[in-house]
């Protein structure tokens, strides 16, 4: 730890945090006495009249390509994405707050289920929240929950989405598409792991592992004052970003032959494989919907390649 007349700054799970130690004046990190915070790069601290700029070393750690050609329902055996698979190695064990970013369609949501299954976290609740599917005025609500009475049509306590994945991983999908309110109170629940309720009073500690993702450049949104840049720093503890399917070709066939398979019973099909002819349409495409894209193709083709409900019926 390092420590200041008062005050002790220290790395815990890959965070830097301050503490204060009782200090008469207190320690406040831009303005704002704190007894225990999360600092980012930028932050100012002060203890008495003693001012600190926190900006960390930024070391970089090379990244060794993993032996592997998948990880949950992750696939692939390009270098970028053995990449991938060497950094979600590295982070799974810990508790950091991980930020996906990639085009849509590239796999964010698989990713961070695959954080959640290798992590010591895995026998904990998988909670998934789409930002962009909630409007601005609920979206409180809906991750910190709400008192009885607290609005309009709140007829009983409801825990929000922190609440319900205690002890786990929440996974926020679409994290640029959030306001500027629900900002500053994401900020304040990753730096204490507390926060109350919709029309509460009652202090709610949560010990929660925070995987985001968004398929927006967060530094743009920053630089033109749509996005917090405390909270994007908070966020961008680790940050993966995901290739597109146009960028890593090579990985189609196995990835063919991984839909074919997961999608065989669904679709009550009796195709086993992909031909070469049908093979080479696909990877001659450009695929702007990514992975999910594929995914859908190979259902489509399937579903032509089933059996209708009269012929079940039939036979």
């Amino acid at each position: 730890p390092l420590r200041l007349v008062g005050s002790e700054m220290c790395i815990r799970d890959s965070h830097y945090i301050v503490h204060d130690l009782g200090s008469t004046n207190g320690t406040h990190i831009n303005g704002v006495r704190i007894r225990e915070a999360f600092l980012w790069p930028g932050a100012t601290v002060a203890v008495g009249n003693t001012q600190v700029r926190f900006n960390p070393f930024n070391e970089q750690i090379p990244v060794v390509p993993s032996e592997q050609n998948r990880i949950g329902g992750i696939v692939g055996n390009s270098l970028k994405m053995r990449n991938i698979f060497g950094i979600l190695e590295k982070i799974a064990p810990t508790s950091a707050t991980v930020v996906i970013e990639g085009e849509t369609g590239t796999g964010k949501e698989v990713v961070a289920k695959a954080v959640h299954e290798t992590s010591s976290r895995a026998k904990g609740p998988f909670v998934v929240f789409d930002c962009g599917a909630v409007p601005e005025s609920l979206i409180e609500s809906e991750l910190f929950g709400h008192e009885k009475g607290s609005f309009t049509g709140a007829m009983a306590r409801r825990m929000g989405r922190f609440e319900l994945a205690d002890g786990g991983t929440l996974f926020l999908d679409e994290i640029g598409d959030i306001g500027a309110t629900t900002q500053l109170k994401l900020l304040r629940v990753l730096q204490e792991r507390e926060f109350e309720r919709v029309g509460g009073s009652e202090t709610v500690s949560v010990d929660v592992r925070v995987v985001t993702a968004t398929n927006k450049d967060l530094k743009v949104e920053v630089e033109e004052g749509r996005f917090r840049e405390d909270l994007f720093y908070r966020l961008h503890i680790i940050p993966m970003t995901l290739p597109a399917l146009r960028e890593r070709t090579s990985d189609i066939p196995e990835l063919a032959r991984h839909f074919v398979e997961k999608l065989a019973t669904r679709t009550r099909s009796s195709v086993t494989g992909v031909g070469d002819e049908a093979m080479g349409a696909l990877m001659a495409y450009g695929w702007p919907g990514n992975v999910r894209e594929l995914e859908n193709v190979i259902e489509s083709c399937l579903l032509y390649t089933s059996p209708s409900p009269r012929d079940v019926e039939e036979s």
